[in-house]
Order: structure tokens, then C-alpha cells, then sequence
């Protein structure tokens, strides 16, 4: 008798704790008004230090003029490319 009880509170429980772990279904959406977009002034980038070897790579492929610095990667140690920008950083 008293398993029988034992066992569905269990299953209660049990099944309490799964439905309020589900994720909700609402979604959340902000905006920005227009105006501050257009109000936003763009400027350009003149000169780049990459702090990883991804983005060393990806600015050098898009621009290799305005990449002024660089990690102190392995990666780059004995790559052609990258032997005249400076270091910024070891290990």
C-alpha cells in the first residue's frame, strides 16, 4: 500500500520537474528606433592589431595594409607574411 503511494508521488514529482524544465516558447524581440541608427556616424578603421591567429589571418586575406600587429603565435613564427609586423604579446 504504501509503495504503491511511494511510487506516485514519485511519478508526480517527477513529472512536475520535467514540465518546468522545458524551454518557453515566447519570443523576445527588442528594437532600435531609426533614428539612432541613422544618427550613428561610421567611421574607418585605419590601422588593426590582431590579438589571435583567426583574426590575423581573416585581416591580412581582407587587408593586409591596415594590419599594424599581431600575437606571438607558433602559428606565425616561421610564415613569410607576418615577419616584419611586430609582436604584441608571448605565449
Amino acid at each position: 500500500m504504501y509503495k504503491t503511494w511511494l511510487l506516485l508521488a514519485i511519478n508526480i514529482l517527477l513529472t512536475i520537474s520535467l514540465i518546468a524544465c522545458q524551454p518557453t516558447q515566447e519570443k523576445v524581440t527588442t528594437s532600435i528606433p531609426n533614428s539612432t541608427i541613422a544618427s550613428e556616424k561610421q567611421t574607418s578603421v585605419n590601422k588593426v592589431v590582431a590579438l589571435t591567429s583567426l583574426s590575423t589571418d581573416i585581416i591580412y586575406q581582407l587587408n593586409k595594409d591596415k594590419l599594424v600587429g599581431i600575437t606571438g603565435s607558433k602559428l606565425f613564427s616561421q610564415d613569410q607574411r607576418f615577419q616584419n609586423l611586430p609582436r604584441v604579446s608571448e605565449g
